[in-house]
């Protein structure tokens, strides 16, 4: 197990965001509500705005980076404009830093657990529902099933026709 550290993202990493977006969207296609051929045609400037996201006034995005400048995985949060909370988004761990034994899924988490308590009580995310090791995860760490409202937690997949994403929610405080 290497050591790593964990950092927000800045306009300068616009193609190292890149290059683990396009790993991402590659590995994991229904987790993401973008397709590997729609990231593959974005610009420089999408990609420098994207890298800005780490440090934006309604945005994080961290990073977990070796010493050797290797970065292992990422986590984000965002506050929708609709006024609903953060959001965790654009959850990934690339496949040979998984697991318990590396904790990089974890202290991701509570690095964006951090940032949501400054903007709310409650983060929620969207996980694709057979998406099963993601889903232990989040339950590991305390999300349980937004089952309120008439969508019952079920949300249609974004891009996947006849798929589904489980709307899942983690009280911050109390």
């Amino acid at each position: 197990m290497q050591p790593f550290r964990l950092r927000t993202t800045t306009e300068q990493d616009w193609q190292r965001v890149r290059d683990l977006r396009l790993e991402m969207l590659q590995d994991s296609p229904l987790a993401f509500a973008q397709t590997l051929e729609d990231a593959r045609g974005l610009s420089e400037d999408e990609w420098r705005t994207r890298g800005e996201r780490g440090e934006g006034p309604t945005t994080t995005v961290v990073v977990a980076e070796t010493d050797e400048g290797r970065w292992l995985g990422t986590m984000g949060g965002y506050l929708p404009e609709d006024g609903t909370g953060p959001w965790l988004v654009g959850v990934y761990v690339t496949p040979s830093a998984r697991g318990r034994r590396w904790d990089v899924a974890p202290r991701l988490l509570r690095a964006v657990e951090r940032w949501a308590r400054k903007h709310g009580d409650v983060l929620s995310l969207e996980v694709h529902e057979k998406n099963l090791g993601a889903r232990r995860f989040y339950e590991r760490h305390g999300f349980v099933l937004d089952d309120a409202g008439p969508d019952r937690g079920r949300v249609r997949h974004r891009i996947a026709e006849g798929e589904w994403e489980l709307r899942l929610i983690k009280r911050l405080r109390g």
